[in-house]
């Protein structure tokens, strides 16, 4: 069994982690990705049976999580966060722990946006990561690319951004950054250099 070395790739809404791992799986690498599984678990029996226990049966839809409707329930509630945390985390990151444990890959990269949010907790989940890369904009790029994104207000995207740790913060603890305000090629080129450097 081959131990690989383990890279989280996070930051915060609309930094771009997305042209990030596209370009570390143009390179060849596995990338992992927290939110994809996320929404593989709520598939799964077992979960959907304990969000109908925990927040009611019209969570449900033939037996099947209503994903937009929890979403649209919990956001901004930490209270419901937490409830629904309990029950899809271990979960998820049971998932994660074993395709890395099973992986032949010398490198592999976790795409984890909250990994900051649930730090404290990730010992807890048996998770453990050798580097952290943060990719980056300043807020107020993050409330623009937000506001074009969603077609949203500036008032909402700012609110979406602030239930999220400051990427400032993030910034100050990350391993490595990844600045994500200029060109694509730019962006490339900071990524492909910290790839050589693994």
């Amino acid at each position: 069994m081959i131990l690989s070395k383990v890279i989280v790739i996070t930051g915060s809404i609309a930094t771009g982690k997305s042209a990030v791992t596209e370009i570390i799986k143009k390179n060849g690498f596995e990338v992992i990705d927290a939110d994809e599984i996320g929404h593989e678990v709520l598939e799964k029996d077992f979960i959907a049976k304990q969000i109908g226990e925990s927040f009611g049966d019209e969570f449900l839809k033939q037996g099947s999580v209503d994903r937009a409707r929890l979403s649209k329930y919990v956001f901004q509630n930490q209270e419901k966060i937490e409830i629904l945390n309990s029950i899809m985390h271990q979960a998820i990151f049971d998932e994660i722990n074993y395709r890395i444990k099973n992986s032949t890959d010398k490198v592999i990269f976790v795409d984890m946006p909250l990994y900051y949010e649930i730090e404290s907790k990730l010992l807890d989940y048996g998770f453990k990561s050798d580097e952290v890369w943060l990719v980056y904009v300043s807020k107020k790029i993050q409330i623009e690319r937000l506001m074009k994104r969603d077609c949203i207000t500036s008032e909402v995207a700012l609110q979406k951004i602030n239930s999220q740790i400051d990427i400032e913060l993030k910034k100050d603890r990350a391993d490595s950054i990844i600045e994500n305000e200029k060109s694509f090629e730019e962006l490339e080129e900071r990524v492909n250099f910290l790839i050589k450097n693994i």
